[in-house]
């Protein structure tokens, strides 16, 4: 791997210059929410399907994702930018490890143990890296034998362990050395995005995996099976009921795909106790549960390849209400909630593929306002949200099928 040069660049991109650049133009909706920038890195062709992930370290935001490329002179990287779009550090992929998923999600947390967190990632390189988020500068480069990354990285504390999730079945835990703690092979595929640690009320900690033959809770230090369900599992995101963490799953049939199958959205009990479970034609996507207001009933939002956007009541399942994202009924990506104004309030945020990307009233479903591109690119990540700006406003983060990042808000 070649480490390219630092740059600590550059502040928010002109609306002028984004309608004539190569990446996502902005087209000008009416209403308040907007591109609040536009990410300074190069357009390839490819993308990712990978998210963008954020997180905050002494006032300074750090944003890291990787990037793909099928062009003919590959060029791949991974990118932690700052809070207004620029490249802090980046580095670059080799070509044979290329392609629209060069890079699994990547996650932040602390492997030094110093108190302060690193930037974990995997490339089909087939190599685990843990990288100060500042400068680049490694703290732990280890190899895998085999595998592909896909599912986000999870850094476990007492002990500090750091996961990975292998799309084939296996999952491997590594010591801050290098060395490996635990390796688990399950029989189906490793992909729900995204891996969750929770706590029983009793205590005891759950790492939930999705996979294609159910969620899988594991001991996050041993590595043994707690529990498991025997429903396929592609997204799961964690809310609480009271006391209790909950796991909001959604899947598809064993293989993973639409069309051949049930498919269903799910509320699993930290202890492996099924709350609920709900079946539906097409692709479900959960990607956010939370309150949408103090004092609100906690919701479990979903998009689903029929175009549209859901509303779920944690308690019972209910759906509380729905909207059309795409009338051409494409894949839609998960969602995210985001309190847009800083009002207090959530917004959730979800994009079809090809545009637009909307924003709601997360209580009531009422639109916000919608953000809209011209040309070929597309969003097939998942959604993220966070104060990027240090405002007190989150925004929304989207990543492109041609290698940009843009940071959505009021």
């Amino acid at each position: 791997m070649t480490t390219r040069s630092l740059a600590l660049a550059a502040a928010v991109v002109a609306l002028v210059l984004l309608a004539g650049c190569t990446g996502v133009p902005l087209l000008d909706d009416g209403d308040d929410f907007d591109a609040v920038w536009h990410s300074d890195t190069p357009a390839n062709p490819g993308g990712t399907h990978h998210p963008a992930i954020a997180t905050r370290i002494d006032g300074e935001a750090y944003i890291a994702t990787g990037f793909g490329d099928v062009g003919a002179n590959r060029s791949c990287s991974f990118v932690v930018l700052n809070g207004t779009g620029g490249v802090r550090w980046d580095e670059s992929l080799p070509a044979d490890a290329c392609g629209t998923q060069p890079v699994g999600d990547p996650a932040f947390g602390d492997v030094t143990g110093d108190g302060a967190p690193e930037v974990v990632w995997a490339t089909h390189e087939q190599r685990l890296y843990a990288s100060n988020p500042r400068t680049g500068a490694e703290v732990l480069n280890v190899s895998f034998p085999s595998g592909v990354p896909f599912a986000q990285l999870v850094v476990v504390e007492d002990p500090t362990l750091v996961v990975v999730p292998l799309m084939a079945g296996q999952v491997r835990a590594y010591h801050p050395n290098g060395t490996l703690a635990w390796n688990r092979t399950f029989p189906d595929y490793v992909r729900g995005q995204g891996p969750a640690l929770v706590t029983r009320e009793s205590g005891a900690r759950e790492l939930v995996l999705g996979t294609a033959g159910g969620l899988v809770a594991l001991d996050p230090t041993t590595g043994e099976t707690d529990w498991r369900t025997g429903t396929p599992t592609r997204f799961l995101r964690t809310g609480r009921l009271g006391d209790t963490e909950v796991v909001v799953a959604s899947g598809a049939n064993a293989a993973g795909t639409a069309g051949e199958g049930d498919t269903h959205v799910e509320a699993v009990a930290a202890n492996g106790t099924r709350l609920w479970e709900r079946h539906y034609p097409g692709t479900p996507a959960v990607g956010a549960v939370g309150a949408p207001a103090p004092d609100a009933r906690t919701l479990a939002y979903a998009t689903n390849d029929d175009g549209r956007l859901y509303a779920y009541d944690l308690v019972s399942g209910r759906e509380v209400w729905n909207r059309t994202l795409d009338e051409e009924r494409r894949y839609v990506p998960p969602p995210t909630l985001a309190d847009l104004d800083g009002d207090g309030d959530e917004e959730v945020v979800a994009a079809a593929a090809y545009g637009p990307v909307s924003a709601f009233n997360a209580s009531t479903g009422a639109p916000v306002g919608t953000w809209s591109w011209d040309g070929d690119a597309a969003i097939w990540a998942g959604l993220r949200s966070a104060d990027v700006d240090g405002d007190g406003d989150e925004e929304a983060l989207a990543v492109t099928t041609d290698a940009q990042v843009v940071a959505l808000g009021d």
